[in-house]
């Protein structure tokens, strides 16, 4: 298997459930490193491509597998519904629906390819991300 930056072939996959529990709390960690870097400035909000870049970048860092990247997909998914919904029912209904799934999706498949020493489905979780950043802009 070719070496990747972001891979360290020395982290073999766990055999528990483990890093499902770390990785969840690491996505929500993940979103409030997010909102930092946004109200420094270095994140725009409304941004559809910067965003996704960042957030798929960081979302993926400790996940070793597919299910590790879904659990913290899943939690920065979370919180950002939180985030944006607040006490709007509606908000998060809709969100739960569509983004928190999207954020689990993409960076579950981000860190598979990852873990695979394979670039590509990163390249693609980013495009579909931000394609779904463009189309929510529209509105």
């Amino acid at each position: 298997m070719a070496h990747s930056p972001l891979h360290d072939p020395a982290r073999p996959e766990a055999p528990t459930n483990t890093g499902l529990h770390i990785n969840f709390l690491y996505g929500i960690a993940a979103f409030v490193l997010i909102i930092i870097f946004t109200m420094a400035g270095a994140l725009t909000p409304g941004t559809f491509l910067l965003g996704p870049i960042m957030e798929e970048l960081t979302k993926v860092q400790l996940a070793r597998n597919a299910r590790e990247g879904v659990a913290a997909g899943l939690g920065f998914g979370i919180m950002e519904t939180a985030a944006y919904g607040g006490n709007n029912i509606i908000i998060w209904m809709l969100r739960s629906i569509s983004t928190i799934p999207l954020h689990a999706g993409m960076t579950g498949m981000a860190a598979q390819g990852i873990s695979q020493s394979r670039l590509l489905p990163l390249v693609v979780a980013i495009g579909i991300h931000a394609s779904y950043n463009g189309i929510l802009r529209l509105f």
